[in-house]
């Protein structure tokens, strides 16, 4: 059922403009949350999203079962919080129309599945007409046996033991329910950054998550809405300035608060965050690895071998340079880390990409100071270039090097495990 008009629709709504009532962000929550499975949501602090997200509770609680309706379980680690969603709840469904009880307190009993233990959580419930309703805890419950439904867990940064939390959750799933974490950032360790850097790595299934930041909140109009609710008048001068208040408030804080970069917990030359924003995968990784029994194998079939990887998979990566300049660094390991070569090519800019990475393991000596010698001929500054790499025995020349047959000299087969 729509919004109803005039002067029966909710107070909150009334000076809202005409058309949709959500911000972009808002509905791109509600389209990603159509999907089944897993989503989780890193945000800006104070950008309405809980607002929005009170909204598509009430949708899917109101539905008839046979709509897609389900109970929705709404789990933070505040009371305040916890209050204040359940009244945005209240206050869409009054919007939309939809019969449904006040607002009411009661006692949430939780039994611990280990001790058997009980206590009782604080919280709040909306019943519909559909069947089903909502539930808003004040923290995190130790089991959810017996439940069915969605399970949202807002600012999960700071609910106690959210990965206890989450294993009960998605218990839920099995029988159709959705789980959804949303939080502002709290530190690169905090199990809500972990757990959603494994979906991004693709070590845990989920759904494409979201990443809403301040920036990107005043973009969709978040000043402006604020303006309207407030009663002010917008205007280019007073956005520049609500912005940079808001990140002069939050000082050294603002990156984690409003821009989605998790705090690093202790010292590093580089930190996690800072790592994990460089990153970039369209990186082609090319892996050379051979198994101990490689080593043993005659020269000339250890080098055809290499060669003819070289040829594969490193020289169409070095072609598309096109005579570009490039330098050559790595690290060359001895017992047991990969070799690494990683190229740097220089652009119009004067600024450096990577084209590629080489990494090797279980390869020899020879072998590996093959591959670094390869790229050579690519590269314009060829014949004045000073070689890179592992540093060749004494008296060997680089023709030797590249040159296959025996070596003289050596004594049984040598290698450096990688």
């Amino acid at each position: 059922m729509p919004p109803q008009d005039g002067e029966q629709m909710a107070p909150e709504l009334r000076d809202l403009p005409r058309g949709d009532l959500l911000l972009s962000y808002q509905q791109d929550f509600h389209k990603a949350r159509s999907e089944p499975g897993l989503l989780f949501v890193e945000k800006s602090r104070r950008i309405g999203l809980t607002w929005g997200v009170a909204g598509y509770c009430v949708l899917r609680a109101a539905r008839a079962r046979s709509q897609g309706g389900r109970s929705q379980l709404y789990i933070s680690y505040a009371f305040d919080m916890t209050r204040e969603f359940i009244d945005y709840c209240a206050m869409w469904a009054r919007a939309f129309g939809y019969a449904a009880s006040a607002p009411e307190e009661y006692l949430f009993e939780d039994q611990d599945p280990e001790t058997g233990e009980t206590k009782h959580i604080k919280a709040f419930r909306i019943d519909f007409a559909s069947g089903f309703y909502i539930r808003a805890l004040s923290s995190a419950p130790r089991s959810l046996r017996g439940k069915q439904g969605d399970v949202i867990v807002d600012e999960a940064a700071f609910v106690g033991d959210l990965e206890a939390l989450l294993d009960a959750a998605i218990a839920l799933t099995i029988w159709g329910g959705d789980v959804t974490v949303i939080s502002t950032h709290y530190g690169v360790d905090n199990t809500f950054n972990t757990e959603l850097q494994k979906i991004r790595a693709g070590e845990r299934l989920g759904l494409t998550p979201l990443r809403i930041t301040f920036s990107d909140a005043i973009e969709a109009g978040l000043y402006e809405r604020i303006c309207l609710v407030t009663r002010q008048e917008p205007t280019p001068e007073g956005k520049a300035k609500f912005i940079a208040k808001t990140y002069g408030m939050y000082g050294s804080g603002s990156s984690q608060e409003l821009d989605c970069v998790p705090a690093r917990s202790g010292g590093a030359w580089l930190p996690f965050d800072l790592i994990e924003r460089a990153e970039r995968s369209d990186i082609p990784v090319l892996r050379l690895a051979f198994d101990d029994a490689f080593a043993f194998k005659p020269d000339h079939i250890r080098q055809a071998e290499v060669r003819e990887w070289c040829e594969v998979n490193l020289k169409p990566l070095l072609e598309r340079l096109d005579g570009s300049l490039f330098g050559i660094g790595g690290d060359v390991a001895r017992t047991t880390d990969l070799s690494v070569i990683w190229p740097l090519k220089e652009e119009q800019n004067r600024s450096a990409t990577t084209p590629f990475v080489v990494e090797m393991r279980n390869v020899p000596f020879h072998e590996q100071l093959f591959v670094w010698l390869y790229p050579r001929p690519y590269s314009p500054l060829a014949g004045q270039a000073r070689r890179a790499g592992p540093r060749r025995p004494p008296g060997r020349t680089a023709d030797a090097d590249l040159r296959p047959g025996p070596r003289r000299g050596r004594q049984g087969p040598r290698r450096l495990v990688a």
